[in-house]
């Protein structure tokens, strides 16, 4: 008997460290992605990080608007149009996540948007449209966006680069890796 009740805490002690080391490798994992230089492929879509990550947020004005006969679902295939991005869906911003996508609370600023965001949680990759709603301020909407986002919100990993710009009455907040959110930034910007 006095056997049995080592082995069980044998297996226990053993559980315990294996339990440890897997919570431990979220860390591990986040930290290889600031510093190696590698492409890694994640459910069929290829990622790629760099040695030197930092932390970039940019805001930019633009006054013309894109067409208002483009929806904001069009919009978002434009920007993606050559870019290498992971495997998206779409969701619609409203009350009940807007916070969680824009850092926005309240969400009479804007009439509609909208967030591709990647289907694989542990991929940071968000691009948030939001048509502004008339006689609201742009900038101040833009300001509220870029202290509220959060590029930490996913599972092991963060956005190392946060844009913040707008065309028009249109908003955009990306994050994702630097190469990827720059060419869609540019896209964005493409459509005035």
């Amino acid at each position: 008997m006095e056997m049995r009740e080592k082995l069980k805490k044998l297996i226990f002690v053993m559980l315990a460290a294996a339990v440890c080391t897997g919570a431990a490798g979220c860390g591990e994992k986040a930290d290889e992605a600031e510093t190696d230089n590698n492409n890694s492929v994640t459910a069929g879509v290829t990622e790629t990080t760099t040695a030197e990550t930092e932390d970039t947020t940019t805001m930019i004005e633009c006054d013309e608007s894109p067409s208002n006969d483009i929806s904001l679902n069009e919009m978002i295939k434009d920007i993606y149009n050559g870019v290498e991005v992971p495997m998206t869906f779409e969701t619609e911003i409203n009350d009940d996540n807007a916070l969680y996508y824009l850092g926005l609370s309240d969400t009479s600023v804007y009439s509609e948007a909208i967030s591709s965001e990647a289907m694989v949680n542990v991929i940071p990759h968000s691009v948030c449209l939001v048509k502004v709603a008339d006689g609201q301020d742009v900038e101040e909407i833009k300001s509220i966006i870029e202290e509220h986002a959060n590029p930490n919100k996913w599972i092991c990993a963060f956005a190392d680069t946060v844009i913040v710009d707008n065309v028009g009455d249109v908003i955009i907040l990306i994050m994702a890796n630097e190469p990827t959110a720059n060419a869609v930034h540019n896209n964005f910007m493409g459509l005035a």
